[in-house]
């Protein structure tokens, strides 16, 4: 979800990262890159995870490689059942 409407990506196995509950509500819908250097509570950034850019590097050549699979929702239920819901 980005503001409040779906992404369209699933989760599937390469669009998950483990975290826990707490981080996991501290990126809220924002994108990985934004969250990392923001200074939302338990950002890597706020908590003072050394190396960032690297970690950012490492998860973009992830990204790039594995791209995950994105739906149109929409085109797939139809605009009736999508507007409906």
């Amino acid at each position: 979800m980005y503001k409040k409407t779906p992404t369209g990506y699933i989760s599937e196995i390469r669009n998950l990262v483990p975290s826990c509950s707490k981080c996991n509500q501290s990126k809220g819908n924002r994108e990985w890159r934004e969250w990392i250097v923001s200074d939302a509570s338990l950002s890597p950034k706020t908590r003072g995870v050394p190396n960032l850019h690297e970690r950012i590097e490492r998860l973009e050549r992830y990204e790039e490689a594995f791209k995950p699979m994105k739906i149109d929702f929409r085109e797939l239920v139809g605009n009736e059942l999508w507007d409906e819901h």
